[in-house]
């Protein structure tokens, strides 16, 4: 893990040699590595552009965004045991399935390309004391990994309730209490009367804050993780 973080940080490392201007990969970098790497190096260069964000298929909401860079970095990869499935990151159907409304997605099969799966979640438990729902919230903020998707239903810092998907990107500081992520249209604009969302590569917030986003009736988080069988595509 850390060499995938010297890499974002843009550090040299040693298990990397650079032969006749190809470089050559540490084998201990695997393919899903360097597709989680590609994403967020992506987002990075796209850092501060702004995007028509009007509706849920709009280039600039939260969701979309994530869903269409990943696709730009994706095609060059593929599930081990599904090679000719194109990899794409799940849609967000309006279907419960028993959670917390806009907490969580529907995962179509891996067969149809989606690499993605539900590693861990929280719900806000009204028969819980505030301590234990802060306490869950917290745990489960702690398990983020660099290339995780955070999934959440909050009551944000400004009072408005509402989705966000935001894309980890380093893993949680437990000496600062520090998470990581990139994200489209936390940040917004106004142009010509227009809501446009705006790519945020490298925000940091406590976990405490998101924590007191999480510890409210009807709001609860999910996080996606990449599975573990990612290949190169045989070209």
């Amino acid at each position: 893990m850390t060499l995938i973080l010297m890499i974002i940080l843009g550090v040299s490392f040693a298990g990397a040699d650079t032969i006749d201007g190809f470089e050559e990969i540490d084998p201990a970098i695997s393919p899903r590595d360097m597709l989680i790497d590609d994403w967020i190096q992506y987002i990075r260069d796209d850092d501060g552009t702004a995007r028509k964000a009007v509706n849920i298929y709009s280039p600039g909401q939260c969701k979309r965004y994530l869903i269409n860079s990943f696709a730009k970095v994706a095609a060059r990869y593929a599930i081990g045991a599904y090679p000719d499935a194109p990899l794409a990151m799940p849609e967000n159907p309006n279907k419960r399935d028993g959670r917390i409304e806009g907490a969580a997605w529907t995962l179509p099969s891996a067969a149809l390309g989606n690499p993605f799966f539900l590693y861990a979640k929280y719900d806000y438990d009204v028969h819980a004391l505030l301590r234990d729902n802060k306490a869950n919230a917290q745990a489960l903020l702690e398990k983020v990994r660099p290339g995780d998707v955070v999934q959440m239903m909050a009551l944000y810092q400004n009072g408005i309730r509402g989705t966000h998907t935001l894309l980890i990107t380093a893993e949680y500081n437990d000496e600062t209490d520090e998470l990581y992520w990139a994200d489209s249209n936390f940040r917004v604009k106004m142009i010509d009367g227009v809501r446009y969302g705006v790519v945020e590569a490298q925000q940091v917030w406590k976990a405490a804050e998101v924590v007191s986003w999480l510890a409210n009736p009807s709001c609860g988080a999910t996080v996606y993780r990449l599975r573990y069988d990612i290949e190169m595509k045989n070209e």
